[in-house]
């Protein structure tokens, strides 16, 4: 099938199956979601275990090559990925998709380990193309596929209509700000529908969304939402030719706080900073496309064969921030522990591993690797800690010279050089005239300094105290600072009510802090 895919200064004529992997997450309120399958948190994508999961996956055409779609879960799984993106039709433009059909769909998925994201392909470009379906019409068909649905929340996604709105007048027929009220009214009536699964929204622009429409709206769109479980989806083509316009886009989300994918992309000029920017800031991505295209250049494989990768498959999964290197099976399919003595269940689990992930960390020991998560931070590793979240996971601090200028830090000390440029950047002054205490445990009243300073500035000066936690009396040496760690939603205490200041901060403690603080993916 052809179809158009336009971008502001040109159309492009290609065959779209678009799987855009999209890891929409499952019921949720809005107070909390239900841990029952894939929810929104902030900006992250949470499975039912409530652990971070980034999409890394790849778009399969099952509606137009359902012979193949087997074998390409089984080969895509060997490759790597956590994702299929599912081509699927309500009808109106190719044979319907049936619930029986649907429910094999997802058990392959199961059963490769994929999480599975469903797209009705037939609203392709609605408002420039006569022939495709509305979102309404969308709707309608999952609901009658319900029956497949229902239950598979932990595993399945919901992407309602790819690319609901093609070219703007006047080329196109009807304006895309329709798009706003139709998307809300999708969500509302699968919503009553019963259908309590993560909803994924393609933007308008066949995707591209370069007028900003979802962009701009996607805040209103996602609070209209009862479960407030909706994840955005971009597809970046020809209108994203500088790095600087994919980076802006994915910042315009990343800085409000709202969840996001790039549900399609190709073999472009910009795949290189598509990849990266996803990366380096904890979002998904799912290529265009396994094999099957009328374009045989935004194929991976050549005849859904796994051993003639093509240049854009061997760029996607084995380049530079490609799938192979970053892709984390989602961990409903019981993935193992990163950590031998971090259990999926361990409370503070989710941040432990955003840690590592960051780099931050590399844990406590390698044979096995553990994290030593109840053991306490001392103040010479907090200073490596802190500057690695300060200037990334690849900084290193200059040479110490002849002298660290604490009496107690010798020049060889393991972290002399992370010790004096912590004092360099005005951190920390120590624990007393001329020393640092470099072996003491680090207090939760002095972590609420470290964290504020790096976060703010060296000169940065709280607000006084009112008297927030019933431990922290005003006048205590470090109320403000404990209180503004609260205020910032760092910290919630230690109990209710409570913060226990002169408690030793410990390992998993210290992820938590270290994730809020610097907002990690």
């Amino acid at each position: 099938m052809k179809i158009l895919r336009f971008g502001l200064q040109f159309a492009k004529l290609c065959l779209i199956v678009v799987l855009s992997c999209l890891f929409a997450l499952g019921p949720g309120s809005t107070v909390r979601a239900s841990s029952s399958g894939f929810h929104v948190s902030g900006r992250l994508l949470l499975d039912a275990n409530g652990n971070n999961f980034v999409m890394r996956g790849i778009n399969v055409p099952h509606n137009w090559w359902p012979d193949e779609t087997s074998s390409s879960f089984q080969n895509i799984k060997a490759k790597g990925a956590n994702t299929v993106r599912v081509v699927l039709s309500s009808g109106q433009s190719w044979e319907k998709n049936s619930a029986s059909d649907v429910a094999n769909v997802i058990s392959l998925c199961k059963a490769n380990k994929l999480v599975c994201v469903l797209e009705v392909h037939d609203t392709t470009g609605y408002g420039h193309d006569p022939t495709a379906s509305t979102l309404a019409q969308a709707v309608a068909y999952w609901i009658e596929i319900k029956s497949a649905l229902v239950g598979q929340e932990a595993y399945v996604i919901i992407n309602i209509g790819n690319e609901p709105y093609g070219e703007p007048p006047p080329d196109g027929w009807k304006d895309t700000s329709f798009w706003i009220s139709d998307t809300m009214n999708a969500i509302a009536e699968l919503r009553a529908a019963g259908l309590q699964h993560m909803l994924m929204v393609d933007g308008p622009d066949w995707g591209q969304d370069w007028e900003y429409i979802m962009s701009d709206n996607a805040a209103s769109i996602l609070n209209s939402d009862p479960l407030r479980n909706i994840v955005f989806s971009i597809h970046m083509y020809g209108v994203y030719t500088f790095d600087s316009e994919v980076q802006a886009y994915v910042a315009s989300f990343v800085n409000a706080g709202l969840p996001l994918v790039i549900g399609e992309f190709g073999p472009v000029n910009q795949t290189d900073a598509i990849m990266a920017t996803a990366q380096a800031n904890g979002i998904g991505y799912l290529g265009w496309v396994w094999s099957g295209d009328f374009d045989p250049e935004l194929d991976m494989v050549t005849n859904f064969d796994p051993n003639q990768e093509t240049s854009w498959g061997n760029r996607i999964i084995h380049g530079l921030n490609g799938i192979a290197s970053t892709s984390q099976e989602a961990s409903i399919y019981g993935s193992a522990a990163v950590f031998s003595d971090v259990p999926l269940s361990y409370w503070a689990n989710n941040y432990i591993n955003r840690l590592y992930a960051a780099g931050i960390t590399g844990g406590c020991s390698t044979t096995p690797l553990s994290y030593c998560p109840e053991n306490t931070v001392t103040r010479a590793q907090m200073a490596v800690f802190l500057l690695k979240g300060i200037h990334g996971s690849s900084y290193t601090p200059p040479a110490v010279g002849a002298s660290t200028g604490f009496t107690d830090v010798a020049t060889d000390y393991w972290a002399a050089a992370w010790i004096k440029q912590l004092a360099a950047e005005g951190i920390t002054g120590g624990c007393g005239t001329g020393v640092y205490c470099p072996d003491a445990t680090v207090t939760r009243a002095q972590m609420a300094i470290f964290l504020l300073r790096t976060k703010h500035g060296s000169s940065y000066s709280p607000p006084a105290a009112t008297g927030v936690f019933t431990d922290v009396p005003v006048g205590y040496w470090a109320d403000k600072w404990i209180e503004q760690l609260a205020v910032e939603g760092i910290t919630g205490g230690c109990g209710t009510g409570i913060y226990c200041p002169d408690s030793s901060v410990t390992r998993a403690q210290m992820a938590v802090f270290l994730v809020k603080n610097f907002s990690l993916p």
